[in-house]
């Protein structure tokens, strides 16, 4: 198979992950698998050990691979370490970043205002993780992007709802976000890293809000 039709493939099951279409727990039948992207068992097991290893699945001895399940420990970890990993690596693209990398940086960002303006939450979801993740690439630290990797994945999924604005004060938030992907953006050109770190720091204050909604939702009424 070539490996531009695997990558699509891996892509597009990262992308069914992230938005929720793959729910974390569900078993990935090879069978089924194989059948869906006219694939053979061997090339689809090598996209499943990729995915293990970015942490999107979870891989085990004898047994089918699983969406990975975020717990409470694994929860809390992420509220600790977020604002470290993004404010090191803002600061990092901005000064370390080469110039002939920033456009994609700039398309995806181009990609996110496109749809937040057609209301679209899961192109929305999917191009923000996209940036957040080139930003990220940008800083080139092999240290910190498999941490960071795996925090967007966590973000992306229990945020996806934040996409489907359902007030005023939701598409204010959604407006705001896209703000401050722009303002980054801008500091990151300017190879300003003490403003890139602090920009990416309010993003994640906005991003903490939307997690919070996302784990307390509004209680069932009590006259049921």
């Amino acid at each position: 198979m070539a490996r531009s039709e695997k990558a699509r493939i891996e892509e597009d099951l990262k992308a069914r992950i992230l938005t929720g279409d793959l729910r974390p727990g569900t078993s990935l039948e090879e069978a089924r698998l194989c059948s869906e992207y006219g694939l053979s068992r061997t090339p689809l097991r090598e996209i499943f050990q990729r995915l293990g290893g970015a942490g999107y699945v979870t891989l085990g001895a004898n047994r089918a691979p699983t969406i990975a399940q975020l717990d409470l420990v694994g929860y809390r970890s992420l509220l600790r370490s977020a604002s470290l990993l993004v404010a090191a690596l803002a600061r990092q693209a901005a000064e370390e970043h080469r110039r002939e990398d920033l456009q994609a940086l700039r398309e995806e960002q181009a990609s996110f205002e496109a749809a937040l303006a057609a209301e679209d939450p899961a192109a929305a979801a999917l191009a923000d993780h996209r940036f957040h993740e080139g930003v990220s690439s940008l800083a080139g630290n092999p240290f910190l992007a498999p941490g960071h990797t795996r925090l967007m994945i966590e973000i992306t999924r229990l945020t996806v709802g934040f996409y489907a604005p359902a007030d005023k004060k939701d598409r204010k938030q959604l407006k705001r976000a896209g703000s401050q992907h722009g303002d980054l953006l801008a500091a990151i050109e300017a190879r300003d890293g003490v403003a890139a770190a602090a920009i990416a720091l309010q993003h994640w204050d906005l991003t903490r809000e939307g997690l919070d909604r996302a784990m307390r939702p509004e209680p069932l009424p009590a006259d049921l």
